[in-house]
C-alpha cells in the first residue's frame, strides 16, 4: 500500500474577494479546492459578500507520492447563485509541500 496522510481543512476563511454581487443579491461565496486529483468544496455561504468563514470540515487522503511530487494546492472561490450559476471571484495556488511541513 502507498503511504497516505489525512489532510483536514476547517475554519476555511476567504477575504478581499472580487465583488460580483449586487444591491439586491449579495455575493454567495463557495470554495473549491483541487489537490492533484483530489477535489473538495464547501457549501455556499449565502449573502456573505467579499469575505466569509465556512463551517465545513473537508478531509482528503494525500499519498506520500503526490506530496513528494510537488502536487499543487489550488483554491478557487466562486459566487454561486441560487440556481447553480457561478462567477469566479478569486484564486490562489501553492505547492502543497510549502503549506504542510
Amino acid at each position: 500500500a502507498i503511504p497516505t496522510m489525512k489532510l483536514t481543512l476547517d475554519h476555511i476563511q476567504v477575504s478581499d474577494l472580487q465583488d460580483t454581487g449586487s444591491y439586491l443579491d449579495k455575493q454567495d461565496p463557495k470554495v473549491v479546492i483541487n489537490i492533484g486529483k483530489v477535489f473538495l468544496q464547501t457549501e455556499r455561504k449565502k449573502d456573505a459578500g467579499v469575505a466569509a468563514i465556512f463551517d465545513d470540515v473537508l478531509t482528503a487522503d494525500i499519498t506520500e507520492e503526490n506530496y513528494n511530487s510537488g502536487v499543487v494546492f489550488d483554491v478557487e472561490v466562486f459566487n454561486e447563485g441560487s440556481f447553480g450559476g457561478q462567477k469566479h471571484v478569486g484564486r490562489g495556488t501553492a505547492p502543497l509541500k510549502t503549506l504542510i511541513t
